[in-house]
């Protein structure tokens, strides 16, 4: 991690670094300066001030209106030679903002004076756009001194360099490759910021629009690529440092636009507020001609932003980690950026390691342009997933109403069914009543025929009692499976007499084929099995047409089908409950299983519709395998059951 800052930290200095004591065609260069805050100095007092030693990039700072800068070039010792040495050199002088600068050079014991600057008309010397160029003529001389005068409060920065005069071409196309590459850069920003906006509305995407509007005017102007003849020198010195104003404001909007969606800040609102009525402020000092007052209030608000935001994200941490991590960067390497070039802008020290300008791309808006998209995807990657999110808890939602729907419908039918199912019974049960009544409300002695008529009435309510129980039982046993826990310690069964039990209840009504395995038993739990095994027999023996069942019990060897989950085959016990249906009744194996579900030609025949549900849930429950299978008129039951 401290690698990667580290790093960053380079990159963010690099394109500024600057060198003294160079030697240049066959010369070495000497780089002093003298600041003259009493503006006394002249040309021909000037050797007087005590010059101190700086390199090629140094700072002016807003207090010093008038800088000296002194080269002097000595010829090396003898037998030093380049393949450039003795040729004519160019003092290249930058950025481009300097107000008016003065180069002295003494030609035949008289010192000659050069003037340009952004006030000045430009030179007519080849020269990039972004700098200015002055001549500088040795003539064989052992030492040759000069001298460049500097007046300015736009731009608290210098940078004069010495080149043969023969590198200038390459310089020139150097710096309009730079000036178009930068250009280019800002107005791609500025295109893509729209293209964003088209897609998407933001609030923050049309003050990064403004900002970067901005940013390429400041490019063009500040650079020299874009002049109007008919506007003045005065005037333009204005309007670039207004845009510099401008572009702190935006900056500044942009950081409240991205925090002010999440929890409001009270104190953060006020900062803000603040901020822009001081840069309103800068603009008004600008206008009344108080230039160095409004870039000196606008750098302490450029160094204020940082800590605003930073208040905002300590004070309230609500953004998500990845934009507070982000912001806290970025806001970091701003700081260490305004820093380094503190006790420059203050006067503090004309020797300082990097050099900002127009062109500057920590300036041009290239980060700022790079957070933003990368903010616009990420918070279009969380709208993604909050919708995502939003359309999940939906679908949950949905799927909760339909289980409460089906759960009603189900609760609806079972009620119908109750409803249907005991209604015969009852009605049944009070027929057999009133006419129980009658015999007993009748005069004179009891006959032969109405003992009978007695006997046969109790049967019929006996009968319907029964089946009203056994409805409401299996109703019960239905509700019950959901949540019947299976016994840990299961109960060894003899089969032989577990099936015989079972059986006897239907032996007065139906015939049954017994064919069971003598001596098996079996280690399950009695409740579920027995219930398993009712169930299968209640359906055969009600759908019976011939009132014959057929029930098989044995043990089956092991096959590929009843493998363990280690691998090993486990034995079976396979018992068989069959009968013949009639013609046109056999169930529907896609619905044999449902809750309620019953034929519609056996519709009329009493009965619930839950048997086979329940004999399912209650296989399940002991680990056993129900199949159906029906051939030739035959319905069977199979239940299969590890040992």
């Amino acid at each position: 991690m401290l690698r990667r800052l580290l790093c960053l930290l380079f990159l963010l200095l690099a394109p500024g670094l600057a060198l003294a004591g160079a030697q240049v065609a066959g010369y070495d260069i000497e780089t002093a300066v003298y600041k003259d805050l009493g503006r006394r100095l002249t040309i021909d007092t000037v050797a007087e001030a005590h010059f101190v030693a700086a390199s090629a990039t140094m700072g002016l700072g807003f207090d010093a209106p008038v800088t000296w800068l002194r080269l002097t070039l000595r010829k090396p010792a003898s037998g030093v030679t380049e393949p450039d040495a003795g040729q004519p050199l160019v003092l290249v002088v930058g950025p481009y903002q300097l107000d008016t600068l003065h180069f002295y050079e003494q030609v035949e014991g008289r010192w000659t004076t050069k003037i340009a600057g952004d006030r000045q008309p430009r030179n007519t010397v080849l020269c990039p756009s972004d700098q200015y160029c002055f001549a500088v003529d040795p003539r064989g001389n052992d030492s040759t001194t000069v001298y460049l005068k500097v007046e300015t409060t736009g731009f608290p920065f210098l940078s004069a360099k010495l080149i043969p005069a023969s590198a200038l071409a390459s310089v020139t196309a150097e710096r309009a490759a730079i000036i178009g590459f930068s250009l280019a850069v800002s107005l791609t920003l500025w295109v893509v910021g729209l293209m964003l906006l088209k897609l998407e509305p933001a609030v923050t995407l049309q003050a990064y629009g403004v900002h970067q509007l901005i940013v390429t005017a400041l490019t063009a102007v500040g650079s020299g690529a874009l002049s109007i003849p008919a506007v003045s020198p005065a005037t333009t010195d204005i309007v670039i440092n207004s845009l510099i104003i401008l572009r702190t404001a935006s900056i500044s909007t942009m950081g409240w636009l991205v925090l002010a969606r999440y929890e409001k800040s009270a104190l953060h609102k006020r900062l803000f507020g603040g901020s822009m009525a001081l840069l309103a402020i800068a603009l008004l000092l600008l206008i009344t001609d108080q230039a160095r007052l409004a870039l000196q209030l606008n750098f302490c608000l450029q160094m204020a932003t940082p800590f605003i935001v930073l208040q905002r994200l300590m004070m309230t941490p609500r953004p998500p980690s990845a934009l507070r991590n982000a912001l806290l960067f970025g806001r970091m390497m701003y700081l260490a950026l305004l820093i380094l070039g503190c006790r420059v802008i203050w006067g503090w020290d004309v020797i300082v390691p990097i050099e900002f300008g127009a062109l500057d791309w920590r300036l041009n808006g290239a980060p700022i342009g790079v957070f933003i998209i990368w903010l616009m995807l990420a918070e279009n990657n969380r709208r993604v997933a909050n919708k995502s999110d939003k359309y999940l808890k939906i679908e949950t939602e949905q799927a909760r109403l339909r289980a409460e729907a089906e759960s009603h419908l189900e609760r609806g039918a079972m009620i119908d069914m109750l409803t249907h199912e005991l209604k015969t019974p009852l009605s049944t049960i009070r027929f057999a009543l009133a006419s129980l009544n009658r015999l007993f409300l009748k005069p004179g002695p009891a006959k032969g025929d109405d003992e009978h008529n007695f006997v046969l009435r109790a049967s019929h309510i006996e009968s319907s009692v029964s089946r009203m129980d056994a409805m409401i039982v299996q109703v019960a046993q239905a509700h019950k499976m959901d949540n019947f826990t299976v016994s840990a310690a299961p109960e060894a069964m003899g089969l032989q007499a577990l099936m015989d039990d079972l059986v006897r209840p239907y032996a007065s009504t139906h015939r049954f084929k017994l064919d069971i395995e003598p001596g098996l038993l079996l280690r399950s739990d009695r409740l579920m099995l027995t219930t398993l095994i009712e169930n299968l027999l209640s359906n055969a023996c009600k759908y019976s047409v011939d009132q014959w069942v057929i029930l098989t019990v044995a043990c089956v060897a092991p096959t590929e089908l009843t493998a363990g989950r280690d691998g090993a085959s486990l034995a079976v016990i396979r018992i068989v409950v069959a009968n013949r249906v009639a013609a046109g009744t056999e169930p529907d194996e896609a619905r044999l299983f449902e809750r309620y579900y019953r034929h519609q030609a056996v519709s009329d025949l009493p009965g619930t519709g839950m048997g086979l549900h329940i004999a399912r849930s209650a296989a399940s429950k002991i680990g056993a395998a129900l199949r159906y299978r029906f051939d030739d008129g035959v319905v069977s039951f199979e239940a299969s059951i590890p040992c």
